[in-house]
């Protein structure tokens, strides 16, 4: 119907007799529904048999229902991030700017993560990308996590001078050193949650999931964990701190 501009198609059977007729307002509720679907699974709601229900006509309870399974669930996973930056108590300790960008990097991470995860979702439900192009995929997203994260390694780089100058560093340890450290982490965790915001939806859909359920809480959960490590590793080693 898009293609060829009309707002009518007939159906027809095996035999090639026509049998119903299609309207573009029969079209335009199915990609609706579609869509609505694809947006509460993206945000980790459950779908329930209250499809039909508006947003004030859905109970309470029925919200609570279709929320709070994702966020119990990730709730549980993220406690991972915890344990790592409890292995990390020394480091923080001795260095307790650490902490200050922290925050940072992590949201970068859920950021770069969920829109790559939703770029690719949305090709996939297009049609535009099939599960062969994963190659491709992953080759393309590469360069543009590249040149986003040279940009905000370049921007965090700045902020920790500007922001830091009077803080306080152990021996050996300069300002440009920190910065630098903070800046490679942030770098490699926008390549690093790219990635994984590209290849997890392609995963999904080669398991027959939809992809919309891999976007956008769980790959944040995920990148976190990541993001966790590789900050801690990278500062930690830059700083002599391990």
């Amino acid at each position: 119907m898009q293609k060829e501009d009309v707002n009518y198609l007939p159906v027809v059977n095996i035999q090639g007799q026509p049998v119903a007729i299609v309207e573009a307002k029969n079209v335009i509720n199915i990609v609706q529904q579609e869509q609505t679907e694809d947006l509460e699974l993206m945000m980790g709601i459950q779908q329930s048999d209250s499809k039909d229900l508006t947003y004030l006509q859905t109970s309470v309870m029925d919200h609570v229902r279709k929320r709070i399974f994702w966020i119990v669930g990730l709730a549980g996973v993220g406690i991972i991030s915890g344990i790592i930056i409890q292995s990390y108590d020394d480091a923080i300790a001795a260095m307790t700017v650490l902490a200050l960008y922290m925050p940072m990097v992590a949201d970068t991470g859920g950021n770069a993560g969920s829109q790559s995860a939703t770029v690719i979702v949305r090709a996939l439900a297009l049609n535009q990308l099939k599960l062969n192009d994963w190659l491709r995929v992953v080759w393309k997203e590469l360069r543009i996590s590249v040149f986003i994260g040279l940009g905000l390694a370049a921007a965090s780089c700045a902020k920790v001078l500007l922001l830091s100058h009077n803080v306080s560093l152990p021996s050996g340890v300069t300002l440009k050193l920190l910065a630098l450290a903070i800046a490679l982490a942030l770098f490699l965790q926008v390549l690093t949650a790219t990635l994984i915001g590209a290849i997890l939806p392609l995963l999904a859909k080669k398991s027959h999931v939809d992809p919309a359920v891999v976007a956008s809480p769980a790959i944040t959960t995920i990148v976190d964990i990541s993001g966790m490590l590789i900050y801690f590793y990278c500062t930690t080693t830059i700083l002599g701190l391990s």
